[in-house]
């Protein structure tokens, strides 16, 4: 311990021995002239200093000890918050922290790193500029006067403000304001107040600016840390949050190009982008692209018609499913994704294939019988059936049963003779009904038998023997040659 009475050894403040960094000829040989030749060893062990020649010199270098800073470990919530009047009587709300939710509430707080001890806390509204200058709307709430809040701390571990909120002032009283902040010499950046003057200031974006002082040597609490700001918080009423209510269509061509017809919450033309992207299992980006549209497309801020890019592989062999959502560039807000699904290239986008099979299946109506469709006995029974019984109750019969009905049926067959080869329906002979005029101008149409009136399909049929096979297209005709005053009376 004697080498501490050496002239030669110089210590420069108060240090740690422990932690004491050692400075000798070899790299401190611009302050002493040591001979070069000499070699020193230098150990501390348990608060004992080594012995070393009484001409060797050396130095403790004292390790950086970190000063006191703040920390915003919650920052407020950026959006969803309403600037208020005074005018409007009404409390001005609490800003929430940026994580809060419904069911567990945050709000903006800080914190001083390296430091353990009371503290006071300013905090104002400064604008949104690169260096932030003192904002003519004021906070209100608990531990509020004159636009600021001032918090007086015994710990600064965490400090939250759950009461604060902000009230905006009109354009006349930015002087005022303005004026109340520099009698309390609030200005945490020392940008001065000729900003009032100009009214270059963003009314509807504010930034929170917390100082802190803690002690000084003296034990006041005058020592000033460097400002914190927070992020940008926007008012509800100037800038509301990206919503899309509706999509006329959710899919497209992996080619793009497809107009799709957006409705949505208010947006400005100059400052929105409908982002279209993918993400792979780990929620990385691996694809993105925007709509196409102009200022024209975006009706009344409300709606958006756009046209859709194209996909980063426009062959794609099967459906590939990717994200579309509302994009405003000057605050990065996005609105919620919505799902667009991109489909391979349509080899017969026209339909041709489909027209040209349709046109085949078509019956022609020039005089060329096309194939029929054949009835059975029971289906024409049936049919006959309903008719009747439908007829007699539109004529108010009392009732019908099943034997009149069966005679009316059974009355079919007589007629019902058919000619495939010569296209026209025969007669067999029965005395009660007579020969009807010779008409040869009638339709050949298998489908105009479904669509023919009930009222024609009466019972007109004279009795028979048994009902055969026939075609629709032949009842069609015997029934277009049987006028409606041959029909049997009830």
């Amino acid at each position: 311990m004697d080498n501490f009475n050496n002239p030669n050894i110089h210590v420069c403040g108060d240090f740690n021995f422990h932690n004491v960094e050692w400075l000798t000829h070899s790299n401190r040989t611009d302050v002493y002239d040591v001979p070069t030749d000499e070699l020193i060893n230098f150990q501390v062990d348990d608060m004992n200093l080594f012995s070393m020649p009484s001409h060797a010199p050396f130095l403790p270098m004292i390790p950086d000890v970190p000063k006191p800073n703040v920390v915003i470990t919650e920052q407020p919530k950026s959006r969803g918050f309403r600037f208020r009047y005074q005018c409007e009587g009404r409390s001005a709300g609490s800003i929430l922290g940026e994580s809060s939710t419904a069911e567990n509430k945050t709000y903006p707080t800080i914190q001083v790193c390296n430091y353990q001890g009371p503290a006071i806390v300013i905090v104002s509204c400064v604008t949104k500029d690169d260096i932030p200058k003192p904002h003519p709307h004021s906070l209100v709430g608990k531990d509020c006067k004159k636009g600021v809040c001032t918090l007086q701390v015994s710990s600064t571990d965490s400090i939250t403000f759950p009461n604060l909120g902000i009230q905006c002032v009109k354009k006349r009283e930015v002087v005022d304001a303005l004026n109340a902040r520099k009698s309390i010499n609030v200005d945490p950046y020392r940008t001065g107040f000729a900003h009032a003057k100009d009214m270059n200031i963003d009314f509807s974006t504010v930034r929170l600016c917390f100082q802190v002082f803690i002690a000084d040597m003296d034990g006041n609490l005058k020592k000033p840390l460097q400002p914190v700001s927070s992020q940008n918080i926007i008012d509800k009423k100037a800038q509301t949050d990206l919503s899309i209510f509706r999509m006329d269509k959710c899919s497209g061509k992996s080619t793009g190009h497809d107009e799709v017809f957006l409705l949505c919450e208010k947006v400005s033309k100059d400052d929105i982008k409908v982002r279209f992207f993918e993400n792979d299992k780990e929620g990385n980006c691996i694809w993105e692209d925007f709509g196409s549209f102009g200022h024209s497309d975006v009706h009344r801020q409300y709606a958006i018609v756009f046209q859709t890019p194209a996909y980063k592989d426009p062959f794609i062999t099967k459906s590939v499913s990717v994200s579309l959502q509302l994009f405003r560039p000057t605050d990065q807000a996005c609105s919620e994704p919505k799902e667009f699904l991109y489909q391979p290239q349509d080899p017969d986008p026209d339909r041709i294939a489909i027209k040209r099979k349709r046109k085949a299946s078509t019956p022609k109506y020039d005089g060329t019988p096309s194939e029929p469709t054949v009835l059975d006995s029971s289906e024409i029974k049936n049919l006959l059936r309903s008719k009747t019984i439908r007829k007699a109750e539109a004529a108010g019969c009392p009732s019908i049963n099943d034997t009149s009905v069966k005679s009316e049926i059974q009355a079919a067959t007589s007629i019902c003779n058919y000619s495939v080869e010569s296209g026209f329906p025969g007669r067999a002979e029965n005395p009660h009904v007579p020969m009807p005029p010779p008409d040869n101008s009638f339709a050949c149409d298998d489908l105009a038998f479904f669509n023919t009136d009930p009222d024609n399909l009466s019972t007109i049929f004279p009795q028979t023997s048994e009902l055969g096979e026939m075609t629709a297209e032949s009842l069609q005709q015997c029934l277009a040659n049987f006028p409606s005053f041959l029909l049997p009376e009830n």
